[in-house]
């Protein structure tokens, strides 16, 4: 229940622009004549202002914040003046005001008081109504149900009352659109896969350390904005069967905190599975498992953070600007089920983004065909993708029964036999691979012709590679010291340990998937073998025949699409060339299916977006002159870097590291980021013309630093899991989140 203490002075003709003062709301101390309100309420929903048909909203106050002031009524009435100096508190209890200097007319305060669901209406004010809005004495109230929406999409034009749209620049209107009041709060997420999920435990846990210490945290409130409607990790290749590659141990917390409420054992607990999941005799959980408890813990976060720790759903993030001289930063991002536009504004910004799906250039313009698709999306589009191939071969089907994915090939069959490529060289193109192969086993062939499947591996290697998982990778006693080591070393030297170490996680299969997949292969010589007996031998297996083949040494030259979609002949057209003998052949396919890895650079597009002269793109603020890849560059590294004059060992392995990054990584990131793709990073071609590619200065602990001329910007930038250049190649393992996450959190509250 809202309740509302009005307190009037002096007369409406005679009003200027109310101001604003931190820590007193009764505003009683003045000799002019203004209209002042005092506000005490409790937020629980959205407040929504209505004008002209513009719906706008504000997000929910921290529950600290008691007493407002009902800020920016003025706003409604006139034109925005550029020049204006905001008067309002930027505390962390009072909205953050841009533009507080406008004057308020009579008529547009009974439209927005009609918004507020008070008991009364300002008909029982008329004084204070100007004549010109007689159909204000009435006002329609509107329902309870009227919440968070902006009737236009975002870059698209607002009619917002006495402004001119126009005049403000693009970004106008999505300022205001979506949320009339943004809150700043002390941490804002973009991103909420297991990297900041790893930051929220971490920043409860010193939550608790504060409340029991009876002292005040610097960061007491936050929000995180992830585009998926609930908590996912890596959603595609969740398997069944698929094993993690890491130790249970180094889970979100217990490396930095064993005795915190978040361990992956406090989860097998809080389930009762503790003794079953000790009698496996193993330390490495299913994929399934691990994602589940993760989700677990994002469940508790919420429960146990309460409105001073929000998770927002299912929202894109558009843009990310600097605001109020560099003191804040804004995000502005868009509710995906409702178009809403939503505005944040923060001390200090994390940028989680995980990786965004990297598609190779020959096949970029056919990535939403639907019989091309990246192993990010597997699990979620493998039975479509079968079903579009098969129908493309003219077959005949009977009706599949509703249910699980795999139920949903039931009743399928061929004109011909099938051939499925699959590039990629990895940990998901090997599991993939499997996969596909046990689902075509039930897709008969009623055609003449070859009676097997063909599924094709198109490797660039000689052969599979196993995982490197020596336990002599990990002999620091403390799990950062690889990191400190890695950081404080020279550009070149850093290159040559991810080369050297790009066998832990790029481009390698895990051991036990390498045998499994042999084992396949090997079936295939044994059946050939007993088939071609002439007087009979072993029965052949139950089953449709699925020929599995590795090419290597292969690339990936030319693809041509043929123009019918109901053919007998494959759709796609693929040339390879043999990279030792330079050779060249096509092979044609029905579908394909690409594990060539991610690239991690996708947050570098919000920094450039929404260019006016009202804010500032972080770009400018961070040195940034176009969306080309960049180098993180640790602060201990000198600025200049010398351009390459001639191929040293280092300079090759620099290039090497730079080409692993197009391999698919053996614990892949989150899939489905939240921000927009970017161009692949592509370090080693900058290095080939002796021009390095631009550098962002970043700490140890993982904050950008603005360039010099931006020296006033205040507000704190963190990225994660996209630091490999500066701080090792384990910046994307799982394995180093939970006390990475200690350390982002320590350096947060520092100042």
């Amino acid at each position: 229940m809202i309740a509302i203490a009005i307190r009037l002075w002096g007369s409406i003709s005679d009003m200027r622009p109310p101001e604003f003062l931190p820590g007193d709301t009764s505003l009683s101390r003045t000799r002019s004549p203004y209209l002042r309100f005092r506000v005490k309420y409790q937020w629980s929903s959205d407040v929504v202002i209505s004008s002209s048909g513009v719906r706008l909203a504000r997000e929910s106050s921290p529950p600290s914040s008691v007493n407002h002031v009902l800020p920016r009524l003025h706003m409604l009435s006139a034109p925005h003046s550029p020049d204006a100096t905001p008067t309002m508190a930027s505390s962390r209890n009072i909205p953050h005001d841009p533009c507080n200097q406008l004057p308020c007319l009579g008529g547009k305060l009974a439209t927005w008081v009609s918004h507020l669901h008070l008991p009364f209406t300002l008909s029982d004010y008329p004084h204070l109504l100007d004549n010109s809005h007689p159909s204000l004495l009435a006002p329609t109230r509107p329902s309870p149900e009227f919440s968070t929406m902006a009737t236009n999409p975002i870059h698209e034009t607002s009619s917002i009352p006495g402004v001119d749209v126009a005049s403000k620049g693009p970004n106008y209107n999505e300022r205001y659109a979506g949320n009339e009041f943004p809150e700043v709060y002390d941490l804002l997420g973009i991103g909420f896969g297991p990297a900041n999920l790893a930051i929220t435990v971490a920043l409860l846990e010193l939550w608790d350390q504060h409340k029991a210490a009876g002292t005040e945290p610097n960061i007491n409130n936050a929000c995180f904005i992830e585009r998926h409607p609930r908590f996912s990790w890596h959603p595609g290749m969740l398997l069944p069967g698929s094993r993690m590659q890491i130790s249970f141990l180094k889970d979100l917390a217990t490396l930095r905190n064993p005795a915190s409420k978040f361990t992956f054992l406090s989860y097998l607990h809080a389930h009762g599975r503790l003794p079953a999941f000790i009698n496996r005799n193993a330390d490495t959980p299913t994929r399934r498992e691990y994602a589940d408890y993760m989700a677990w813990a994002a469940t508790r976060v919420r429960e146990l953070g309460g409105e001073a720790l929000r998770i927002r759903y299912g929202e894109d993030v558009v843009s990310v600007q600097s605001l109020d001289g560099g003191k804040t930063v804004t995000v502005t991002s868009r509710v995906r089920e409702t178009n809403e536009v939503r505005i944040r504004n923060a001390k200090t910004l994390i940028i989680a983004p995980g990786g965004t799906a990297r598609i190779p250039k020959i096949l970029a313009p056919y990535a939403d065909h639907p019989r091309v698709m990246h192993t990010s999306s597997y699990v979620q589009r493998a039975a479509s993708l079968i079903k579009a191939a098969v129908e493309s071969t003219g077959s005949s089907r009977s009706p599949s029964p509703a249910g699980s994915d795999s139920s949903r090939l039931s009743g399928l069959t061929t004109a011909r036999a099938l051939r499925i490529a699959v590039l990629g060289s990895g940990q998901s193109s090997a599991e993939v691979l499997l996969d596909l192969r046990s689902r075509l086993a039930g897709i008969p062939i009623e055609g003449e012709g070859p009676q097997e499947h063909q599924l094709d591996m198109i490797i660039r290697k000689g052969s599979l590679k196993p995982s490197d998982d020596s336990p002599f990778l990990h002999t620091d006693d403390k799990p950062f010291i690889a990191t400190d080591k890695a950081f404080k070393l020279p550009s070149a030297a850093r290159a040559w340990l991810r080369a050297e170490y790009a066998g832990t996680n790029y481009g390698v299969v895990n051991p036990r998937t390498i045998d499994a997949l042999y084992e396949e292969v090997y079936a295939q010589k044994v059946d050939d073998a007993a088939e071609s007996r002439p007087l009979g031998g072993v029965s052949a297996p139950d089953g449709t025949r699925v020929r599995i083949n590795i090419l290597s040494y292969q690339d990936t030259a030319h693809l041509s699409v043929s123009g019918s979609e109901m053919s007998n002949e494959p759709t796609f057209s693929i040339r390879l060339r043999h990279l030792l003998t330079g050779d060249e052949h096509d092979r044609g396919y029905d579908a394909i299916i690409l594990g060539t890895g991610y690239e991690r650079q996708s947050w570098m597009r919000l920094f450039g977006q929404g260019e006016s002269k009202d804010v500032a793109p972080l770009s400018e603020v961070f040195g940034l002159t176009s969306l080309a890849p960049i180098r993180l560059l640790p602060v201990v590294e000198d600025e200049v870097t010398k351009p390459v004059t001639s191929l040293s060992k280092l300079d090759v392995a620099e290039a090497i590291a730079a080409k692993v990054q197009g391999s698919q990584p053996l614990t892949p990131p989150r899939s489905g980021a939240t921000t927009p793709p970017s161009p692949a990073e592509s370090t080693g071609s900058t290095l080939a013309e002796g021009v390095p590619p631009p550098s962002v200065r970043i700490t140890r602990a993982y904050r950008l630093l603005p360039v010099e001329q931006h020296s006033n910007f205040t507000a704190r930038v963190y990225v994660q899991g996209c630091a490999e250049s500066s701080h090792g190649l384990s910046d994307t393992l799982l394995s180093v989140i939970g006390p990475r996450s200690g350390e982002v959190v320590a350096d947060m509250v520092s100042a």
